[in-house]
């Protein structure tokens, strides 16, 4: 996993986001971790977002994706 990857890991599991346990490629998550950096907290548009297999799992995506996603968080993914 690249450098990178790994922050924005990080970033969300401080967050509370579990999205890495039903979605390791962030690439398949990318235009949600976009709606994340514009505000959005919505679990359910947020999972609409997914791409490729990562839509198979919208269940356990809303589940990963109750967070308390938080001004911070933004800005420190939108820095990466």
């Amino acid at each position: 996993m690249s450098q990178n990857s790994l922050r924005i890991q990080k970033i969300l599991e401080d967050a509370n986001l579990k999205s890495a346990a039903c979605c390791p490629c962030l690439v398949a998550v990318a235009e949600m971790l976009e709606a994340i950096i514009g505000r959005e907290s919505d679990p359910e548009r947020l999972a609409d977002l997914a791409q490729g297999n990562a839509r198979k799992k919208r269940a356990e995506l809303i589940e990963a994706l109750r967070g308390r996603v938080t001004d911070t968080t933004a800005r420190c993914l939108s820095s990466i």
